[in-house]
């Protein structure tokens, strides 16, 4: 069968045309379910505001105004006609049925403004295309065409074939909304404008005062005296992360939201909640911005707790918890790295994609390196300068990170491989004591410190090679994008270069057994010791 054999893509370009021409033509159209009509984006970031309509789960739908009027008398109770009748009098024009069937067919009901009166394909083969399309996109493509609960989707994905028993649907717990509207009804006030403002400035303070002053070597080392408050440190942060999903479920509860389940997805690995929501785009715009950062926000709350558990028991080991979450809260509010990134500065700008803009712009500085796609409709200067004011801050945020990262890895490797060397040596001489009880706690810290930096660096292995991937991806669409990954690389190794290659900088006459080596750049390969902070401040600039 020859659509097996081409890609999914070109069978969706080839069939989309006969696809339309099969659908039957709606008698009354109406509009799709959880949708809402919103009007004239005059807020918005582009200098000819666009107008839209809602989508739960989708957001905002732009189009033009004649496809705004025609989606607006779309009520369910007019034919093609009288909708056509009704807009030619708001337009002040003559507008025919045809030109109104051509919107419904080929722009409203394509991009799910109106309903579909055809909930299946019109012929069978239609429908292996949308399967085998669905597999290479992805679980979010099968969750956009309905086969993730059918089955079918796993065996495509997964190569099920005789044989071979298809994977079933994942374990849940389900959660009914009555307990959740309890504890939404509680938590809600953490999201009160005043009190999110209140919670923020301090958990900022507290931060500033940790990241700044007080620092994480001491963290560090209480955490290497006993490795095994790697459990806790390692679970808070998870479980924090884990139940960030609460924080939409929440806002969106204040917000006027409905909640329908919560669905509990346990795992060896982590721990997924999936909050499940109706009426989730139903708010308004600054509901909608309390929505995405609510997420950061419950870290937030939850990093300020672990550091007020700190101040109050003199525990150091919270404050890595708190590192660990502060570095998933900047990958949140970062806007590239994930899907859907830019979603909180489309929200803000109420432009789809803003970041296309950054991409336009570089395409203008290198010709080389711009993209195929056709030029984006002008922004209004206050969008153009809070998309760059966003980028700058990011990148100077990832800078200062990766910095901070590049100064402390020395440090971190050689207290590591002391703190090993240590449990090994007491080890050799708890079998020389002949001390079963410490060679056991030896044996435990020490397998614990081990299995602790292997998980470790197979993470950032994992991380690392994610990025190269989806670098050489983005290079691969022309010779000089090719060729500016390969400078990037290049780069990223001399700095490491730079940072972490030990130096002899003692003078040729001068033998200092006591002073550790240092890199090119100052970074000493030396262990931290009582009087170290491990403050962003002892980071050189």
């Amino acid at each position: 069968m020859t659509v097996t054999t081409e890609r999914p893509d070109t069978v969706r370009n080839t069939v989309e045309p006969v696809r339309r021409a099969l659908r039957p033509a709606p008698d009354l159209p109406t509009l799709a379910p959880k949708t809402w009509l919103v009007g004239h984006l005059t807020e918005s970031a582009l200098q000819s505001p666009p107008w839209a309509v809602e989508r739960s789960g989708r957001g905002y739908i732009q189009m033009g105004e004649l496809a705004y009027l025609v989606a607006e008398q779309a009520t369910g109770q007019q034919t093609v006609e009288e909708i056509a009748r009704a807009v030619s009098e708001a337009q002040g024009r003559p507008v025919s049925a045809g030109d109104v069937q051509a919107l419904i067919d080929f722009v409203l009901i394509p991009r799910g403004v109106l309903a579909d009166p055809a909930d299946e394909p019109a012929e069978e083969w239609l429908g292996a295309v949308d399967a085998a399309e669905a597999a290479e996109e992805g679980p979010s493509g099968l969750a956009a065409t309905g086969l993730a609960a059918t089955g079918l989707a796993g065996r495509q994905r997964r190569g099920a074939g005789p044989g071979r028993r298809a994977p079933g649907p994942p374990r849940e717990i389900v959660v009914g909304p009555r307990a959740l509207e309890a504890v939404a009804s509680v938590l809600m006030w953490l999201f009160w404008p005043p009190a999110m403002l209140v919670v923020a400035g301090i958990s900022a303070a507290m931060l500033f005062w940790l990241f700044v002053l007080h620092g994480l070597a001491q963290s560090v080392v209480a955490v290497l005296v006993q490795p095994l408050l790697l459990v806790p440190v390692a679970s808070l942060a998870a479980l924090a992360v884990a139940v960030s999903p609460l924080g939409p479920m929440v806002a969106l509860y204040g917000g006027g939201g409905a909640i329908e389940r919560l669905r509990v997805r346990p795992s060896l690995l982590r721990l997924r909640l999936v909050v499940d929501v109706d009426n989730d785009y139903g708010l308004s715009r600054w509901a909608r911005l309390i929505v995405n950062l609510s997420a950061v926000y419950l870290q937030l709350v939850l990093a300020l707790g672990l550091c007020l558990l700190g101040s109050i028991t003199g525990w150091e080991w919270p404050y890595l918890s708190v590192a660990l979450l502060t570095l998933n809260m900047l990958r949140l509010l970062a806007p590239f790295g994930r899907p859907e990134a830019d979603r909180l500065l489309s929200d803000v700008l109420l432009v789809p994609h803003p970041l296309r803009y950054a991409g336009q712009w570089l395409g203008r500085l290198v010709p080389k390196l711009a993209g195929d796609g056709e030029p984006l409709p002008p922004l209004k200067p206050w969008g153009t300068a809070t998309i760059v004011a966003f980028l700058v801050v990011s990148v100077l945020g990832v800078w200062q990170v990766g910095l901070a990262f590049l100064w402390a890895t020395p440090t971190l490797l050689t207290t590591l491989a002391e703190a090993i060397l240590a449990y090994l040596g007491s080890l050799f001489d708890a079998v020389g004591s002949r001390d079963p009880f410490l060679f056991v706690v030896s044996f435990v810290k020490g397998t614990v410190l081990l299995l602790a930096a292997f998980v470790l660096a197979v993470s950032v292995l994992v991380g690392l090679r994610r990025a190269l991937a989806d670098l050489w991806r983005w290079g691969a669409d022309s010779p000089a994008r090719r060729r500016a990954v390969l400078g990037g690389l290049v780069i990223s190794a001399l700095l490491l270069t730079i940072f972490w290659l030990p130096v002899n900088l003692t003078s040729p006459g001068r033998v200092a057994l006591d002073e550790p080596p240092r890199s090119l750049v100052g970074t000493p390969w030396a262990s931290l010791t009582p009087s170290s902070r491990g403050a962003l401040g002892d980071v050189p600039r």
